[in-house]
């Protein structure tokens, strides 16, 4: 058993609500990722190089580890884009990762490897990066004693 097994269910999995930056791997790109629900997001890149450019829609579930700061996550969703001399090209995307939240950071490493359904000039492309994004909406905090204080008081209304 890993070390994610350690902290409880109900944790949080991400200290952010909506973070958005740059990706820097195979190629360079903009990233921008929001939480839909509860331990999941959904991530929409934009990458290019001299050859082509490239976009991805992908959904992510994240599992804390050690606390909401660092996650390991899973995904996939679809991608499309062009390429030089080889026309438009589209596909489906997993993605595996490991990210951690520092002040108003996002910093994450992840795998990616693009399978082409259509076009291209190949089957699959692998891509690995680097992302920084600055966090633009933090995820709101729970205080127990507030939430337990603030019940005692409808209640007694």
């Amino acid at each position: 058993m890993g070390l994610a097994w350690l902290v409880p269910y109900e944790a949080k999995a991400q200290a952010y609500r909506t973070a958005l930056g740059i990706r820097a791997g195979t190629e360079l790109g903009l990233t921008l990722q929001q939480r839909v629900i509860e331990k999941a997001t959904i991530e929409g890149i934009v990458t290019t190089n001299r050859y082509r450019w490239q976009a991805q829609g992908l959904f992510e579930y994240h599992r804390p580890v050690l606390g909401k700061r660092i996650n390991v996550y899973l995904g996939v969703g679809p991608h499309f884009g062009n390429e030089k001399g080889y026309g438009d090209y589209w596909g489906i995307t997993p993605v595996a990762g490991v990210e951690i939240t520092l002040m108003k950071f996002v910093i994450s490493y992840d795998y990616k490897p693009s399978f082409n359904i259509n076009g291209g000039s190949t089957y699959l492309f692998h891509d690995s990066g680097l992302s920084v994004r600055m966090v633009l909406i933090r995820q709101k905090r729970k205080t127990p004693i507030k939430d337990f204080f603030g019940k005692m008081k409808r209640n007694k209304d």
